[in-house]
């Protein structure tokens, strides 16, 4: 088995976001294994995929080429157009300036759009900024178009004295500040992190224990054992006892109720990568698509944990 994935991502370094039907095309394998490829590689993050689809699907590009995603604006419904068109051209709106239909438009624009927070005078205010424009091009537009101008009071001169000249008392204007994370913030939210993770580190790995008791029941022996998210998904590889002799395989065990399509091809395209053969263990039942896609692939079995 090959391993496709570098010559995928050198096709959308050159092309740029790319439907999986491309990325097949010029791959010349199968829709569903490229489709897998993509997807495990948006998981490792070596890819994203847009909020855009087009022919119900997303495009697939490599980090930094977000910009590109504008060459597809016209492939948004006519409501996501006006909103788009309107933020583009604005560069930065206010939430409560927007009808509601482009307010629920831009919110969901996720490839185009950004929010911003925004604190004057101690109340804050909701903005959206359009992706491509920077953070000091956000304090330009709105220290130009929405920080209050001061009014300038105009003084009676007293009749009876010489006139006095006054300059205009003016009120101090507190400036519009985009809310940005401070050390102590940021240093606080790690701390959190860490606290959950040790805590969860701390819960019984069941699922590993399940397992486990499978493998022991079975005279299965593990070779190599990575936890990729306790008590969810473990990877093995694994020796099965037969009239042949010890056959190897890759082992994806996940632990969910409902086995999606994307789990096996993901599995698929694992096992793939490592040229073994592969099976999928998990206490769950698979959904009727996931029975479809097992049935057109070779070399993956679904066992029921259990």
């Amino acid at each position: 088995m090959v391993d496709h994935r570098e010559a995928i991502l050198a096709f959308i370094r050159e092309k740029g976001p790319s439907l999986p039907a491309a990325v097949a095309k010029h791959m010349k394998m199968q829709l569903l294994f490229a489709s897998a490829h993509l997807a495990e590689m948006t998981e490792t993050g070596k890819m994203k995929s847009s909020w855009l689809k087009i022919g119900g699907s997303p495009l697939y590009y490599i980090p930094g080429q977000e910009g590109l995603l504008e060459n597809f604006w016209e492939n948004l419904g006519e409501k996501d157009k006006r909103a788009y068109q309107l933020l583009k051209q604005e560069r930065l709106v206010k939430e409560n300036d927007l009808d509601p239909l482009s307010r629920v438009a831009i919110k969901g624009m996720k490839d185009f759009s950004t929010p911003v927070v925004v604190t004057h005078d101690n109340a804050q205010e909701q903005y959206w900024k359009f992706h491509s424009v920077s953070n000091d091009e956000v304090q330009q537009i709105l220290k130009s178009r929405y920080e209050p101008v001061p009014i300038e009071i105009a003084q009676e001169k007293p009749k009876s004295k010489p006139e006095m000249k006054r300059e205009p008392k003016k009120e101090e204007q507190k400036p519009l500040t985009m809310q940005e994370p401070t050390k102590e913030t940021i240093k606080e939210k790690q701390q959190t992190q860490k606290r959950e993770r040790r805590e969860k580190s701390k819960l019984p790995d069941t699922f590993t224990e399940d397992v486990s008791r499978f493998f022991s029941k079975n005279s299965i022996v593990v070779k190599e054992q990575a936890v990729l998210k306790k008590n969810s998904e473990i990877d093995y590889i694994i020796q099965i006892p037969s009239v042949f002799g010890n056959l190897e395989y890759y082992c994806k065990a996940k632990n969910k109720k409902k086995i999606s399509d994307a789990d096996i091809s993901g599995a698929f395209v694992a096992a793939q990568v490592k040229k073994l053969p592969v099976i999928l263990l998990s206490p769950g039942e698979p959904s009727k698509k996931a029975m479809e896609v097992l049935s057109s692939l070779k070399g993956i079995v679904l066992c029921r944990l259990g």
